[in-house]
């Protein structure tokens, strides 16, 4: 294949999606040639003209390329103190992106059903159509599990052959959809909470900025979000740690538009 066409459609992977593919050239031009095999196409150029029309084949090679894996109770502290964060609260709005196969939503909506706390909503995305497709089917293996106690296995999973199904009363807290965050930028959204772990590793330092700039824009005042240690970022002036102990927890803070147009910021 072309070099050229091939740094093309990365690049525009990463215009539309926010994620990097430079550690990832052999593997992205297996699967742009594999791509190509199965849907009769010739040349490159063919392959990129469509991905840029966003047909059918941009979200197939999106399910090629993005690696979705978690599991349930996945950096459980975490989820603890959002409960207790959200105790008194009603009308609770939360946002788990990227949600992976559903694992992570799940898990704190059994959390916050666990603590009698109904009054909630959780929105769960994904880029990967694939993993929202098995999310809604909500079926698990042994190995998501793993970090499950029996007694909640039991609660709000039907077993089943070859695993176990969460039950309807958790599913239906719990929307998937498949969206690009940076395509959404402008949707209304009001959170209370945004768990947004092992995204940022994938992402230039533009790219993260942009995203701290939209969860801005999207929480309540008193907002927190949740990243995970390995999501490094330079300092936003719209977010400040809750402590020196919880690394990856944010809060919103104040702060005005000339402040959010960074240039020069130090290392967080």
């Amino acid at each position: 294949m072309r070099e050229g066409c091939i740094e093309r459609i990365t690049a525009f992977l990463t215009s539309t999606t926010g994620i990097t593919f430079d550690r990832k050239k052999e593997m992205v031009d297996h699967k742009l040639k594999e791509l190509m095999r199965k849907s009769a196409i010739g040349e490159c150029e063919e392959l990129y003209s469509r991905l840029i029309d966003k047909e059918a084949l941009y979200y197939a090679l999106l399910e090629e390329l993005l690696v979705s894996q978690s599991f349930f109770y996945r950096e459980k502290s975490d989820i603890d103190l959002l409960v207790r964060f959200l105790q008194k609260r009603s009308g609770i709005s939360i946002l788990s992106l990227p949600c992976a196969n559903g694992e992570e939503p799940y898990s704190i909506a059994i959390e916050l059903m666990e603590r009698k706390i109904e009054d909630f909503d959780i929105l769960a995305i994904d880029l990967n159509p694939k993993a929202i497709a098995k999310a809604k089917k909500g079926h698990y293996g042994a190995r998501d599990l793993r970090n499950v106690p029996f007694s909640i296995l039991a609660k709000y999973f039907d077993e089943e052959e070859e695993g176990y199904r969460i039950k309807e009363n958790v599913k239906k807290k719990v929307e998937f959809v498949c969206a690009n965050l940076f395509e959404q930028s402008q949707a209304p959204f009001s959170f209370d909470a945004i768990f947004c772990k092992n995204l940022f590793i994938y992402m230039d330092d533009s790219h993260k900025m942009e995203a701290l700039d939209i969860f801005h824009r999207w929480l309540k005042d008193d907002g927190l979000l949740f990243l995970s240690f390995s999501d490094y970022f330079k300092a936003h002036p719209c977010f400040d740690r809750i402590s020196k102990e919880c690394r990856s927890i944010y809060k919103k803070v104040e702060c005005d538009e000339k402040s959010r147009l960074y240039t020069e910021w130090g290392d967080g």
